[in-house]
């Protein structure tokens, strides 16, 4: 059986500080980054929206 897993990028405006990240569960995750719920990188530098669309595919 195989886990399906999402890289997504998120930055802090235009051209600026991008963040690169794995996980399992899109959706919580950028609900986490969005509200400052885990500290770090994301939280220290307001890391919270996507630069680019993101999309899936099946292997």
């Amino acid at each position: 059986m195989f886990n399906t897993y999402f890289v997504y990028i998120l930055a802090n405006k235009r051209n600026g500080t991008l963040y690169i990240g794995v996980t399992n569960n899109l959706e919580r995750r950028v609900y986490e980054h969005k509200n400052n719920m885990v500290k770090g990188f994301t939280s220290k530098y307001s890391v919270h929206q996507p630069p680019v669309e993101s999309f899936g595919g099946d292997k």
